[in-house]
């Protein structure tokens, strides 16, 4: 395993573009979540500054060597008031942002195995893409691997997955070069979430509209509430981004007679219990 995410082995130079993908997935996603841990223990020690700046002072003043600057323990004090806020709220917007980030590294990941896919596995073999209204005038401009990720935004935009939610979106997509294939609905229902609070967070300021009320009922959620995800709801729903890209993963070495079928068992095994 690669930081939780399952390691496939080369069988031979063809599939190679998938594992290095693979590999800087997991490399990316072990970085963010490295960073909410740091972000988290950094906050936490916030919260003892105050009583650091004020035993520094005591000593300062005992031996005459000239008192902290009161700038010092406001600013101490200051930083310790909010940090506690946000230690108290179980860490609103350190793990808000979080959840905004892995969505992104997730279509970024997505975005990326179907640029690799077009170049390596044979663009015009895929009857979707072979039907794109292609601009040749643009095409003609790029070279190498921006070709081919300039036939996936057009594809993005001929299949309107922009209006598609959830992983339907991606899975929208991924059929046009015949990597969609099932999913548990426990995932799928994860992922749904994972978007919707998303798009709450970044284009509702983090405060709970009608439409995240609706579409999530699950989540117990009132309008105009602020989105708190918790550490316990981040780790599920960053589970189901590691989780969905092992799958996408495993369809497309399956191209290279290595369908990974343990991984993808354990995968359905893990989401049949939620």
């Amino acid at each position: 395993h690669i930081d939780g995410v399952g390691r496939m082995e080369p069988k031979n130079d063809a599939s190679l573009w998938l594992i290095r993908h693979f590999r800087e997935f997991a490399d990316d996603s072990a970085r963010l979540h490295r960073l909410m841990r740091l972000t988290i223990s950094g906050i936490s020690a916030l919260t003892t500054m105050p009583r650091l700046a004020e035993v520094i002072a005591r000593l300062e003043n005992r031996y005459g060597i000239g008192a902290s600057e009161d700038s010092f323990m406001r600013d101490a004090e200051a930083d310790a008031e909010l940090a506690q806020l946000e230690v108290n709220e179980g860490f609103p917007i350190t793990l808000s942002q979080f959840l905004v980030d892995i969505w992104g590294l997730l279509e970024a990941f997505i975005r990326k195995l179907l640029t690799l896919s077009l170049e390596h596995m044979g663009a015009m073999r895929f009857e979707r893409v072979a039907k794109l209204k292609i601009k040749v005038g643009d095409y003609d401009q790029l070279v190498g691997a921006e070709r081919f990720y300039y036939v996936v935004k057009v594809l993005e935009r001929e299949e309107a997955s922009s209006t598609k939610v959830g992983v339907d979106r991606f899975e929208s997509l991924l059929a046009c070069v015949k990597l969609d294939g099932p999913l548990p609905s426990s995932l799928k229902k994860a992922l749904y979430e994972l978007s919707q609070l998303r798009n709450c967070i970044v284009h509702n300021a983090r405060r709970v509209d009608l439409q995240l009320v609706l579409a999530c009922p699950w989540l117990a959620l009132s309008a105009g509430q602020m989105i708190s995800p918790g550490h316990e709801r981040a780790t599920r729903l960053s589970k189901a981004v590691r989780d969905y890209s092992i799958l996408a993963v495993a369809r497309a070495s399956a191209r290279y007679g290595d369908p990974m079928q343990n991984a993808v068992d354990e995968v359905f095994k893990d989401w049949s219990a939620v």
